[in-house]
C-alpha cells in the first residue's frame, strides 16, 4: 500500500512540477493557428538567403521555411516587402515569420522574437590554392580584393590591408580576396585563417510567441544549411 502511495505521490508531484515549469506557450496562439492551416511569412530579398523570382521566393531561407511548414502541415502565404514593413507587421502579430538574411545584430531585436542563430557565416581573407596561413601582421599593407558596399572593406582596412574594390570576385583571379566562407569555398580558395567578422543568421517571429519560436528553432537545427549554401549558383552574389 505504501509503495503504491509513494509512486502515486511521485507522479502527482511530477505533473505539478511540469505544470509549474515555463513550458513554451504562445499567448496569441500563433503555432496552434498556423498548424494545419496557413503560415504567414514576410520575405525581403537578400541573396543568397532570399531571392525573388516573380512572386516566388527562392534561396536558403525559403527552403528552410518550407521544411518547417511541412512539419506543421501548413501552407505558406508569402508577403514581399521591406524589412521595416515586415518587422512592424510582426510586432502587431500580422505575420508569423519574417526572413531576409537577418542577423542577431538587427536593430529590431528588442521588438520581435529572434531564433537562436541557425548558421554562422565567417567573412575571411583567402587566396589561390596553396596560399599559406597568414597572421594579421603579415596581412598588413597587402592588397585584398573585396566588393564595395557594406562593412567588409572597412574590416579589411582595420586589419591593416588595402581594400581593392571590385564588383566581382573571380575564382581564377590572383591575389587575396575577402568574402563569406561559403563563397570562398565555392571559388576553391584557400583561407588564410584571417577572420574579418562573423554574422549569426536568425529568423524573426512575434515577440512572446515561444511555442512557435521553439518549433521553428527545432526545424532549423535539423537542417543542413552548409549543404544549401554549397548549391548557391556561382557561389557569389
Amino acid at each position: 500500500m505504501g509503495r503504491y502511495f509513494t509512486l502515486g505521490t511521485a507522479a502527482a508531484m511530477a505533473i505539478l512540477t511540469l505544470a509549474a515549469c515555463d513550458i513554451p506557450r504562445d499567448p496569441r496562439g500563433s503555432l496552434t493557428r498556423a498548424t494545419g492551416d496557413t503560415l504567414r511569412v514576410g520575405v525581403t530579398e537578400a541573396r543568397p538567403w532570399v531571392e525573388r523570382a516573380g512572386d516566388e521566393p527562392l534561396g536558403v531561407e525559403p527552403q528552410l521555411v518550407r521544411r518547417f511548414a511541412r512539419s506543421i502541415d501548413a501552407t505558406i502565404e508569402w508577403s514581399w516587402g521591406s524589412a521595416e514593413e515586415h518587422m512592424e507587421a510582426l510586432r502587431l502579430y500580422e505575420l508569423d515569420v519574417v526572413i531576409g538574411g537577418f542577423t542577431r545584430a538587427t536593430p529590431w531585436r528588442k521588438h520581435v522574437g529572434l531564433t537562436q542563430p541557425y548558421h554562422v557565416t565567417r567573412f575571411m581573407v583567402a587566396g589561390p590554392p596553396g596560399t599559406p596561413p597568414l597572421s594579421d601582421d603579415e596581412l598588413e599593407g597587402r592588397p585584398v580584393r573585396v566588393r564595395p558596399g557594406g562593412p567588409l572593406p572597412g574590416r579589411v582596412r582595420k586589419k591593416g590591408a588595402e581594400p581593392r574594390l571590385s564588383d566581382t570576385l573571380h575564382a581564377d583571379s590572383a591575389g587575396l580576396v575577402a568574402a563569406a566562407d561559403w563563397e570562398l569555398a565555392a571559388m576553391g580558395r584557400d583561407t588564410t585563417g584571417v577572420v574579418l567578422s562573423r554574422a549569426r543568421h536568425v529568423m524573426a517571429v512575434p515577440a512572446g510567441e515561444n511555442a512557435l519560436l521553439m518549433a521553428l528553432e527545432n526545424a532549423l537545427h535539423a537542417a543542413d544549411v552548409a549543404a544549401l549554401l554549397a548549391r548557391v549558383p556561382g557561389g557569389a552574389p
